[in-house]
């Protein structure tokens, strides 16, 4: 007995697995994608999943388990194309399970199958249901889950049905119709590569998550906000000992401190300071660093990552040290410290450079100038600039005699137009958005991004 897909052209067939394939390289390398586009290719490669198993089933010992896994593809298919308001969450929720029940399917068939066919039956069902749990588990990046899960997966199913198209384009009708004939060594060891190459990918998506999960930066309890605060600016509230990436001719502290997001609105903020062990002929220059983008949350703070200054992109803490000078530089508030951090958002940052500088003057065992320069680069460049506006009438105390911004994030305008040809762009324009959102009481995100757009936003 032939499959439906052997009684038509192999080019057809093979057409159609360079189609899936070609769908599924759309997830992965376009996995920003609105979400309704998303749902639309994520619906179309169910479908063609389903209905290339549904057409093996003929051949299939026993054939029970290969149709329910044709028709477990087509009914997650059915369910993500008629729920039009799907979130990226219940979609990946969908993906998954139907990854995992036909993986589960597929090492039924395979166990129960002929010798010829367990081996990489077994290993496809297991590539199968880890790719689903990943779809099911993976935290914070579900579309990112669904694109490249689900999309290596088609791409993978496609490949494997277009070659076998190819290589069975010369077979007799006689040789279609014999299904007793055993596959020949060449075919079984060529699903076997396959289903392992399957596996392969499943597993190093699985070390990956496992790798993000397990090392991925904690915000301790030192960030926390005390119970009292004061409403003061730069009163330093903690210190603690900081080594991280500090070179051995230097000392540094971490600390909190108290500061404003806006004209009375008080906050608490962290910094990094740093000071060379050499001793000082006086009170050390001050550079009072505005460190650029390193995300958006608490865990993004550099006094928090692993490289808390080649993730700010300042990589002159050796220079500054060898000078002599001391080095204050501010998390911003809502990086390690508790609230909302308003990116590229130019008032609340000067501010936090400011009172940093007020707070590190207050540690006992550090004697800073009253003189301070501001360095920034990119989103630091900006607030830096900001830094020295805000200055003479914010924190003149702070001494502040030059700023030097590097590559400034100023011109938010022309800044956000040329984010739209940049493949990172979606992402960054959602900092902005998402912090001026959080800043001001009269901007809603939902009044800038479109509805199709905002799982990209989220």
């Amino acid at each position: 007995m032939s499959t439906p897909l052997e009684r038509v052209p192999w080019w057809i067939t093979a057409l159609f697995g360079v189609a899936t394939a070609v769908l599924g390289g759309v997830l992965v390398f376009r996995p920003f994608t609105s979400l309704s586009v998303l749902i639309v290719v994520v619906a179309i490669g169910m479908f063609l999943t389903g209905a290339s198993t549904l057409a093996g089933a003929p051949l299939a010992t026993p054939r029970w388990p290969v149709v329910a896994a044709g028709a477990a593809w087509i009914a997650a298919g059915v369910v993500v194309i008629a729920w039009p308001d799907m979130s990226t969450r219940a979609l990946a929720v969908v993906v998954g399970v139907a990854m995992v029940v036909g993986g589960v399917l597929d090492i039924v068939g395979g166990l129960r199958g002929s010798a010829d066919e367990r081996i990489a039956a077994v290993i496809g069902g297991v590539a199968s249901v880890i790719f689903g749990l990943l779809a099911l588990t993976w935290p914070s990046v579900t579309v990112l889950v669904v694109a490249i899960v689900f999309g290596a997966r088609l791409v993978l199913f496609g490949l494997r049905l277009a070659w076998s198209s190819f290589r069975d384009r010369n077979r007799s009708e006689a040789e279609l119709e014999d299904a007793a004939a055993p596959p020949g060594r060449l075919r079984r060891f060529g699903h076997v590569v396959g289903a392992t190459a399957s596996l392969l990918i499943a597993l190093v998506l699985a070390g990956v998550s496992s790798q993000l999960n397990a090392d991925g930066p904690e915000v301790d309890a030192f960030y926390d906000t005390p119970d009292e605060v004061p409403a003061e600016p730069g009163v330093l509230l903690r210190t603690d000992d900081f080594t991280r990436t500090i070179p051995d001719n230097a000392r540094a502290w971490r600390i909190l401190y108290t500061t404003t997001i806006a004209d009375g609105v008080p906050a608490v903020a962290s910094a990094i300071v740093v000071e060379p062990r050499a001793p000082a002929d006086g009170p050390r220059p001050v550079i009072a660093l505005a460190h650029g983008t390193t995300g958006v949350e608490r865990p993004c703070a550099p006094s928090v990552v692993d490289d808390p200054f080649g993730a700010g992109a300042f990589y002159a803490l050796d220079r500054v040290i060898d000078q002599g000078w001391a080095l204050v530089a501010t998390d911003y508030v809502g990086l390690g410290s508790e609230g909302d951090h308003a990116y590229l958002v130019g008032e609340p940052a000067g501010r936090n450079v400011l009172d940093s500088v007020r707070a590190a003057r207050q540690l006992p065992d550090l004697e800073l100038s009253d003189e301070t320069v501001v360095w920034g680069h990119s989103q630091g460049g900006g607030a830096a600039l900001w830094t020295g506006v805000l200055a003479p009438s914010y924190a003149p105390d702070v001494g502040v005699i030059g700023v030097a911004a590097l590559a400034p994030a100023s011109d938010l305008v022309g800044l956000l137009d040329g984010l739209a040809t940049n493949p990172a762009g979606t992402v960054f324009a959602s900092f902005v958005l998402d912090g001026f959102a959080d800043y001001y009481d009269d901007v809603d995100a939902n009044d800038y991004v479109a509805p199709a757009a905002r799982a990209s936003f989220d």
